[in-house]
């Protein structure tokens, strides 16, 4: 917000700032859940969503399904089944992260009637 109210009421504010950060602090990916098949939901994997919540980079997840609902499976953008963000200062340990949660996608974490 005040890098906004810089650029509009002090322009030496403004040209004093980095052009970059300075240093990075963190890496982050944000997860757009797919599933692979359509069908009405009768629960989750809730082991799967545990391993998810007690990894090193989780931050949040929003899951867009709820019990008993239907759910189409994933084919374009409006069609995923949730987020969720990852956060980490180490590179590796959030690529190791986000490559078990597609691999937890392909696994299944939403159990279908």
């Amino acid at each position: 917000v005040q890098c906004s109210i810089d650029a509009c009421f002090s322009a030496e504010k403004f040209a004093a700032m980095p052009e970059l950060p300075v240093a990075r602090k963190a890496y982050g990916r944000l997860l757009f859940l797919i599933l692979y098949q359509s069908g009405v939901v009768e629960d989750f994997d809730v082991e799967l969503l545990a391993e998810i919540e007690n990894m090193p980079s989780f931050v949040s997840m929003e899951l867009f399904a709820t019990k008993g609902a239907a759910v189409r499976k994933t084919v374009d953008c409006f069609t995923f089944a949730g987020v969720i963000r990852l956060v980490n200062s180490d590179q590796e340990a959030l690529v190791r992260d986000y490559d078990r949660i597609h691999a937890i996608e392909e696994i299944g974490f939403i159990k279908f009637e």
